[in-house]
């Protein structure tokens, strides 16, 4: 009955050290790979890209630009915490729509403003020029890799008439 009772009892030993081992991995493995705090970003300066025009913000959810407009077109990034503006190159592309009858969009095509060259900045009447209402603008931002929030996303402004 003793002998039963003391390998019962080392069993237990047995299961209470390999969990222990086990922890302890665990915690060495995440103390190894858990990024240093050099390379965690704060969640207050979450920095976003932002388009500008004449140094406005342009919403393009909801603004479009009107044919006839006229001012300096740029992109900007921007920390929560940060008064300081980075400037983003990008690129341009026009997206024209072919219109038949009264609102009908048929076969539409993307061409790359000036070969797919990059700006800094770049006059909107200048690109307003290849244009004509119900048209798109696509700003893509170039080369900002994972520093912003939505690096990723191509900015599509419309282009409507100056009559309202």
């Amino acid at each position: 009955m003793f002998a039963h009772l003391n390998i019962h009892t080392m069993k237990n030993q047995h299961n209470l050290i390999s969990t222990s081992n086990c922890m302890i991995l665990l915690i060495l493995v995440l103390a190894l790979y858990s990024p240093s705090k050099a390379e965690r970003i704060d969640p207050t300066d979450r920095k976003t890209i932002e388009l500008l025009v004449n140094d406005k913000v342009l919403n393009t959810e909801a603004n479009s630009l009107e044919i006839t407009a006229k001012g300096i077109l740029r992109l900007t990034g921007l920390g929560a915490n940060s008064q300081q503006h980075e400037t983003i190159k990008f690129r341009i592309q026009i997206r024209h729509a072919s219109l038949v009858g009264v609102g009908q969009l048929l076969f539409p095509w993307v061409e790359d403003y000036k070969s797919g060259q990059e700006f800094m900045t770049i006059p909107v009447d200048e690109i307003l020029q290849k244009v004509k209402p119900g048209d798109q603008l696509i700003i893509i931002p170039v080369s900002t890799g994972t520093r912003y929030e939505n690096s990723g996303r191509q900015f599509q402004i419309r282009v409507i008439s100056d009559r309202c």
